[in-house]
């Protein structure tokens, strides 16, 4: 991690600003902080994710701060749209080894400056009569910001920006230790006809995810629906190149978007049987031995908060997002 700060800040957490190569304050893994009153803006350069941590008078040499700066982060990460099972990946990242700097280019200081107004200006938006937290304050100056697209017209969400980071940059995936059974799934060539080798693995998992189903008397149309969300998912992974075995999470993206990409809302006994369908998939996943107890656990789990983020508190963002998608 690369921390940007300016002379006062750097005297007050006692800190010898170092050069660092210009390309590596572009990086996700570059910050740079802004102190505004009571408020200290530590913003990811990339990104533009801000985190807010309150009282930065108190803070009297960097390791209080980035003691203060990880909890705060942390706490926001809870509340952003990414699984929990990818937040400690995501934070040894990010904290492994801090260095401080002078540098910042003009572009961060006009996107500090942005949330200083936000934050502390005189037609600030936030309403502090409900004593909102530093996490909410975060999301609040988020969700603020679109960020140019240069593949296209329309700005790119901030949290969208920050999802799409960690859902391909950090993945959990199944448990390594593979016999001629799991090879059989996991199968890919490198070559031309690897595109063919996906729809065979698929195919393979399919067939015999039908015989467990069949084996545990399901009824047909059960059957059915559990294969049609079974394929539907696999085709999901495969959208981003890659299968249910590389990134156990994936699942979480895969429900938190699905009344997105599918111009649908899906009412509560839909997303219920969803998710009990995805939970048969990975007990077929353990049952053959496919997942490992901890791999089930992570599956499920991710299941469940995508479900609940879907059904409950992140369904009204999502619905923002896609209307001005629309």
């Amino acid at each position: 991690m690369i921390i940007t700060v300016e002379k006062p800040v750097a005297q007050h957490l006692h800190v010898n600003p170092q050069l660092v190569n210009a390309h590596r304050l572009a990086t996700p893994e570059a910050w740079s902080v802004r102190i505004c009153g009571d408020f200290m803006i530590v913003m990811n350069n990339l990104l533009a994710l801000p985190v807010i941590v309150r009282h930065p008078q108190r803070f009297n040499d960097s390791r209080s701060f980035i003691t203060a700066f990880k909890q705060e982060f942390l706490q926001l990460m809870e509340l952003a749209p990414i699984p929990h099972a990818k937040i400690r990946l995501v934070r040894d990242a990010q904290f492994q080894d801090v260095r401080f700097t002078s540098q910042q280019a003009d572009s961060v200081a006009m996107h500090l400056q942005t949330y200083q107004n936000i934050l502390t200006g005189a037609n600030s938006i936030i309403d502090w009569d409900r004593q909102p937290s530093n996490a909410m304050l975060a999301l609040k100056l988020a969700h603020q910001t679109v960020l140019a697209d240069p593949d296209g017209d329309d700005g790119l969400a901030l949290f969208d920006l920050f999802e799409n980071y960690v859902m391909t940059n950090f993945t959990l995936p199944a448990h390594p230790t593979l016999n001629e059974h799991n090879r059989n799934y996991r199968y890919r060539s490198g070559s031309l006809n690897d595109v063919m080798n996906a729809v065979a693995v698929g195919e393979h998992l399919l067939n015999d995810y039908r015989r467990f189903l069949e084996n545990r008397g399901k009824s047909d149309q059960i059957i059915d629906q559990d294969l049609d969300v079974a394929d539907d998912y696999f085709s999901f992974c495969d959208g981003y190149e890659k299968t249910l075995f590389d990134d156990l999470t994936l699942v979480y993206n895969y429900l938190i978007h699905y009344e997105e990409a599918n111009q649908t809302r899906l009412s509560a006994t839909q997303l219920r049987d969803k998710g009990v369908a995805l939970r048969e998939l990975g007990r077929f996943m353990r049952y053959q031995r496919l997942f490992s107890a901890a791999d089930f656990d992570h599956f499920v789990q991710a299941i469940g908060q995508g479900i609940k983020d879907l059904g409950f508190r992140d369904r009204n963002y999502y619905f923002q997002r896609l209307l001005r998608k629309v």
